[in-house]
């Protein structure tokens, strides 16, 4: 079971709204479900594109977002990156990835004027199945190496702590 923690911070206006079922108080539970995970290593090259993607949903309060980015052409780079994070569509939600965890964080609306941040994190080392393609992202001249999850959705269940 993975334990999600809510921390107060000033209202920045990204906040995802929450529904009736959703409250920020001690012990509220927060359903997450991550889908579609990938993350594709280019060969060295000048059409090598290295780019990570998956969907980010919360089952709770029903918001979801797409995530990912790409690694200008030829940079040579993976997109593990320990350090950063890195908004998704919906800017209530951002990840970090560092190669084995799927570092998680929602922000919530919690009042007029409380914002919540709700974090998890995912460890994806056993469940990702890595394989040489020849074309990646359908970029001729892009081959590389694409890592997948072994399912098509990983579930986070955890408890806001405080």
């Amino acid at each position: 079971m993975h334990f999600l923690t809510v921390l107060s911070i000033a209202s920045l206006g990204l906040a995802a709204p929450l529904s009736e079922r959703q409250t920020c108080s001690t012990g509220s539970t927060l359903q997450w479900t991550v889908t579609g995970f990938n993350t594709f290593t280019a060969n060295p090259g000048p059409n090598g594109v290295s780019s990570i993607s998956f969907k980010f949903v919360d089952q709770t309060s029903g918001t979801s977002s797409n995530c990912g980015r790409s690694l200008p052409p030829g940079s040579g780079q993976s997109v593990i990156d320990p350090d950063n994070s890195y908004f998704c569509d919906n800017t209530a939600f951002q990840y970090k990835y560092d190669g084995t965890n799927l570092d998680l964080e929602e922000s919530l609306e919690c009042g007029n004027e409380t914002l919540s941040i709700a974090t998890g994190s995912i460890d994806l080392a056993g469940s990702l199945i890595c394989f040489s393609d020849p074309e990646g992202d359908g970029i001729a001249g892009n081959a590389g190496t694409l890592c997948e999850t072994a399912t098509a959705s990983v579930f986070l269940t955890g408890t806001v702590d405080a």
